[in-house]
């Protein structure tokens, strides 16, 4: 029952339903993006079943992640901003190799999967920046095949192509 969990915890489910059921997201990293003072909402979350820990991750279920985007208009949600914003940030300053590949996972997903974010007028003009960095991060943790798709994406995303068209192609 939604009701009666208190604001983080509905922030935190909103960003979980946001990065999918597969690629899963690092405790720290979570509290890290959102800004939280601890993890007890997360323990809390964890514990009443809503999230799962799977080693370090944290992972929603399929459905629910898909039926709680939907019924929380996550795409449209402060919380997507934030946490693009963030992640964005995240990833441009992460130095160790593992943590980039998180990233890099997290922000595919995100390109993939949720690319209906990026239709916002406020996060419209972020696609070429965060594919751009996706790209360099993906180059830099030896994902060159991927990389190349992303840079194509980043530069028909600022001459304003269809960049729908560029993701399908690999």
């Amino acid at each position: 029952d939604f009701a009666r969990l208190g604001e983080d915890e509905l922030r935190i489910l909103r960003v979980m339903s946001l990065i999918g059921t597969g690629v899963g997201i690092d405790r720290r990293v979570l509290k890290r993006l959102l800004s939280l003072d601890t993890t007890d909402e997360i323990r809390s979350l964890v514990k009443n079943t809503f999230i799962r820990e799977n080693g370090k991750r944290l992972l929603m279920h399929p459905l629910f992640s898909d039926v709680f985007y939907r019924r929380e208009n996550v795409s449209e949600s402060d919380e997507a901003r934030l946490f693009i914003e963030h992640l964005s940030e995240e990833c441009g300053a992460a130095s160790d190799m593992s943590r980039q590949r998180e990233l890099c996972e997290l922000m595919e997903f995100v390109i993939e999967k949720r690319r209906e974010i990026f239709d916002r007028a406020d996060l419209s003009r972020r696609l070429p920046e965060f594919s751009g960095l996706l790209a360099k991060r993906l180059y830099t943790v030896g994902g060159y095949e991927k990389s190349i798709k992303y840079y194509k994406l980043a530069i028909s995303a600022s001459e304003g192509g269809e960049a729908s068209d560029v993701i399908k192609c690999h």
